[in-house]
């Protein structure tokens, strides 16, 4: 038994691509959704029109099936455009020049040209392949080729559109409410990071390793491209979870999270710069031999955390006024009366940027309270979460 069991971690690990597969629920979706109207709309010509294999349609109908419905709103059109401009300049070349060289030669430019209109996205490819198949068969088989193909993609088009707005329509609030949440913990741990920094009289990268502001960077372009989904997955869709939204607030946090990012971003580079002296010594680290200014701000530095983590909309976290009042003694410790900044093991303009965070917390504010339903509708997580950071 334990030699199979060897031998099998051995076969997982000889395979880099089977450990590294995991079936995604959004490409799985959009998948069934294709499938299911790929087959919707080959049974619809073999009922409606007669048609005994009618693939037009079901390649139309799964060309269009994306993964939110304003998009296959837009596909649809789109390749219903491109199919129409096709036909537009492969029928009449087929009449007025004949199936010939230079025929072909103007079907081809015009379709290319045609083809690269931004408007069409991708599927602007289908101009050219639309008018070849028309120059080819227009003249001889216009009628039992052409025509039942034009209408094939039509419902094709029609049933792919009506299928993804209509049934199970997809509404990507999930991803967008996970994306928010691991950037705010992302954003908290790097503030406890850069507050064991100051505590240990050490620079940002000591502490958090050389990469953490791409890390930081990547979590907030996540969160931006999953909100814009999010966003998008609402606009015309039936389903009352998207009805119920209410997406200012989510756009409001993730600017809020993002500025906190910026002014994180600048501590760090300024403990870069010029790290806190270290406990001297056998000095332990927040030790009252030390500059009291260096231990007021790591704990400040956690406090902020904690308001970072529950920056969720609403009101702001129970800690916010007291980190607010805080700060204000920590700018007190290192300036001097004259507002110059004091000999101080801690720079004032770190001081300054903690500050500014702070402030971005606090300006976080739910618009509509009394609204029963959660901000990210019936497909939110808890907003009490199952991480609470405390």
């Amino acid at each position: 038994m334990i030699l199979i069991k060897r031998h099998t971690a051995n076969l997982y690990r000889s395979v880099p691509a089977l450990s590294r597969a995991r079936l995604d629920g959004h490409t799985t979706g959009r998948a069934a959704r294709a499938t299911g109207a790929a087959g919707l709309a080959w049974g619809v010509c073999c009922a409606v029109l007669g048609e005994q294999r009618p693939y037009p349609a079901a390649l139309a109908a799964l060309l269009i099936a994306e993964s939110t419905v304003f998009r296959s709103f837009v596909a649809g059109a789109q390749y219903a455009a491109g199919c129409a401009v096709g036909m537009l300049i492969g029928l009449p070349a087929t009449v007025l020049i004949g199936p010939a060289w230079l025929g072909l030669c103007v079907v081809v430019f015009l379709s290319v040209v045609a083809a690269g209109n931004d408007r069409l996205g991708h599927h602007g490819v289908h101009v050219p392949i639309t008018a070849l198949f028309a120059f080819v068969l227009g003249r001889d088989h216009l009628g039992d080729e052409v025509v039942p193909h034009v209408l094939e993609m039509g419902v094709g088009v029609a049933v792919g559109i009506a299928f993804n707005a209509l049934l199970f329509p997809p509404l990507r609030l999930r991803p967008a409410e996970r994306a928010l949440d691991i950037l705010r913990t992302r954003l908290a741990a790097t503030l406890e990071g850069l507050a064991t920094a100051v505590q240990d009289g050490r620079s940002s990268q000591a502490v958090l390793g050389p990469g953490w502001s791409t890390a930081l960077d990547d979590a907030v372009a996540r969160a931006h491209a999953a909100l814009a989904e999010a966003h998008e997955s609402k606009r015309w869709n039936v389903r009352p979870a998207a009805r119920r939204a209410l997406w200012h607030l989510d756009r409001t946090v993730l600017a809020t999270l993002e500025d906190v990012a910026d002014r994180v971003r600048a501590i760090g580079r300024l403990l870069d710069e010029a790290p806190p002296p270290p406990p001297a010594g056998n000095a332990e680290p927040g030790d009252a031999t030390r500059d009291p200014a260096l231990a007021h701000c790591a704990r400040l530095l956690r406090s902020t955390a904690l308001c970072v983590y529950g920056c969720r909309g609403g009101r702001p976290h129970p800690v916010l006024p007291a980190a607010q009042r805080a700060c204000r003694r920590l700018e007190d410790l290192v300036t001097t009366e004259g507002g110059n900044p004091a000999p101080a093991g801690l720079d004032c303009r770190l001081v300054e940027h903690l500050k500014e965070a702070l402030a971005c917390l606090g300006d976080v504010q739910d618009t509509d309270q009394n609204t029963p339903e959660s901000p990210m509708g019936e497909d939110d997580h808890a907003r009490t979460g199952t991480h609470r950071h405390r």
